[in-house]
């Protein structure tokens, strides 16, 4: 359900349009209200409301400057303005606020319903629209993190796909940095091993921990026993530094392991 918030200085409005508006039909929620520009900008900022039914005069901050001050601070409902005054100069600033509708006072009841339903059919497309859009991001993010785990499988189990290597252009990320393999078996008797809570703990634990010169970590899940954690550190990193690193990531795993107490493993660097 939507969220609508209204200001007006005048309190027979606001008690007669919380009423009269028939807010559940619109599917909308009268979550709150305000009497002056303020007030209005305040109670807005702080309940992120969908829309706002708004005068222009009212004392403390007019309702223009109220929406200005809204608009700076980013808020980017849609608002609706009320006003008993057609005025060019208010129409053509409430145009550049990118006000959804300006309404001359006295308002009917079916034309407050006509803008409201205008105003709710647009944000039910751009709330779909911007679904459509982070639903093709993650799906992106997915395949991008699909393709770039089977190219890298198959360059630690040695089978890479030379044109795969070339079009990903991945060489220079290669070449650009050291690298070190961690390769970790575990077995669980007749059960599947949980390589997702594993690698969810290891790479928390790179996330909060500052490893001298490790650029990145990657995990490669290789089969069901099998997994690889692909480690880059910086071109220059003597061996010791990156032998110590690699430790600590071990070191990091085995406990982890070590919580698992069904588990056989072994790991090596």
């Amino acid at each position: 359900m939507w969220k609508a918030i209204i200001v007006d200085d005048d309190p027979s409005v606001l008690r007669g349009m919380k009423k009269a508006i028939p807010w559940g039909k619109l599917g909308i929620e009268c979550i709150g209200e305000a009497s002056d520009g303020k007030a209005g900008f305040d109670i807005i900022m702080d309940m992120k409301p969908d829309i706002v039914l708004t005068d222009i005069y009212m004392p403390v901050m007019n309702g223009l400057e109220m929406m200005q001050a809204l608009r700076e601070n980013q808020y980017n409902g849609s608002i609706i303005i009320l006003s008993g005054y057609s005025d060019f100069e208010y129409a053509r600033t409430a145009l550049r606020l990118k006000v959804q509708d300006y309404l001359s006072k006295p308002i009917t009841i079916q034309t407050m319903e006509e803008a409201l339903n205008r105003v709710t059919t647009k944000l039910e497309e751009e709330r779909m629209k911007q679904s459509g859009q982070e639903e093709i991001e993650q799906k992106i993010d997915y395949y991008k993190s699909l393709i770039s785990n089977t190219w890298l499988k198959s360059l630690v189990t040695g089978i890479e796909d030379r044109e795969v290597v070339r079009n990903e252009q991945k060489t220079d990320y290669l070449q650009k940095q050291k690298h070190q393999v961690l390769v970790v078996k575990l077995d669980k008797e007749n059960q599947a091993v949980e390589w997702e809570s594993l690698q969810e703990n290891i790479s928390c634990f790179f996330s909060t921990h500052t490893l001298s010169h490790l650029k990145n970590m990657e995990w490669i899940e290789l089969n069901y026993k099998y997994s690889a954690i692909l480690l880059s550190y910086d071109e220059q990193m003597d061996n010791m530094s990156c032998q110590r690193a690699a430790q600590s990531v071990a070191d990091k795993l085995l406990e982890l392991v070590h919580l698992k107490e069904d588990y056989k493993y072994k790991i090596g660097i």
